[in-house]
């Protein structure tokens, strides 16, 4: 396990890269994340904050927490470690542990005697009923042979899951609904299996497009209606969650929609859309439509359903 840990200050340069990124004020934040002016203040100074806020903070920006706790840019900063004052009330983390341990075949008294951590403190935790601090859960993380940000972003659990085509599994869906994050972990064509899956829960009839020379679309989503077919084409960014969808690409689709004289179009991402990208869609509502992580997240909570 490093010895180096990851500084609050470290954590606070990387909200606030994040921030500027959206052009967002701390006024604006405090009113999107729920945290007061100052507290985001501090925050930017490098104060410890506990891990419900860096929850909020992640929520305000559509992105998973462990966004948060990306490696830094600059190479003097671990990428590992985190500061042990902050307090953790992670959602899920207890039920990711369990599944941990389960996929690894190991029995609570054996990852006990891995981890250092009391059989009956890692049945709390994976009951959920004991919410671990930092330094405990990077302990259970080290029982595991991973750092406490492996442990937090799933890693390693998505890769054994089976995502061929036509095999995008319940047991994935389920997954996805809870840990939205993961999504990054797919590959490209991943993501448009997954996406053509939703759509057709969602009652369309899906053609997946080839991998290469696609135009532009990966998806077409066709529904019959008492008024005619309509027709849909989707192109599906598979972004990372700090890398905006810019109105280039907003501008193309709507161009092959015009060029298809297709009933509307979709740009699905797994990140956020720029200011320019929305207001360009926002001039033509009935036309175009944007989809961000928030709104895929929704999706597989409904599918999961």
């Amino acid at each position: 396990m490093s010895e180096r840990r990851l500084r609050s200050e470290d954590v606070a340069r990387r909200w606030r890269t994040l921030r500027e990124q959206r052009g967002l004020s701390l006024e604006q934040m405090a009113q999107r994340s729920g945290l007061s002016v100052a507290e985001l203040g501090r925050l930017e100074q490098g104060a410890d904050i506990s891990f419900r806020a860096v929850a909020q903070l992640a929520a305000s920006l559509d992105l998973p927490v462990s966004a948060l706790f990306d490696p830094p840019t600059d190479a003097a900063s671990d990428p590992d470690g985190f500061p042990w004052s902050m307090t953790t009330e992670a959602r899920g983390l207890g039920a990711q542990i369990r599944a941990l341990r389960e996929s690894r075949a190991l029995s609570l008294r054996e990852l006990s005697q891995l981890s250092g951590v009391s059989a009956p403190m890692l049945s709390q935790i994976e009951r959920d009923e004991t919410v671990p601090r930092l330094e405990l859960a990077d302990r259970i993380a080290g029982g595991f042979g991973l750092s406490l940000a492996q442990l937090l972003r799933s890693d390693v659990v998505l890769p054994q899951l089976d995502l061929r085509v036509k095999a995008v599994s319940e047991a994935l869906i389920t997954l996805l609904g809870t840990r939205p994050e993961l999504m990054y972990d797919l590959r490209p064509r991943q993501f448009e299996e997954l996406l053509a899956e939703l759509y057709e829960r969602e009652g369309f009839v899906v053609e997946l497009t080839q991998e290469t020379r696609d135009g532009g679309v990966d998806l077409y989503l066709v529904r019959h209606t008492a008024f005619g077919r309509l027709l849909t084409l989707v192109d599906a960014k598979r972004y990372r969650a700090d890398r905006s969808v810019g109105v280039g690409a907003v501008r193309q689709l709507y161009g092959v929609v015009e060029a298809h004289r297709a009933s509307t179009g979709v740009v699905a991402t797994t990140s956020f859309f720029s200011r320019a990208a929305e207001s360009f869609q926002e001039q033509v509502p009935f036309r175009l439509g944007l989809q961000d992580f928030r709104d895929l997240h929704a999706m597989l909570r409904d599918a999961a359903a």
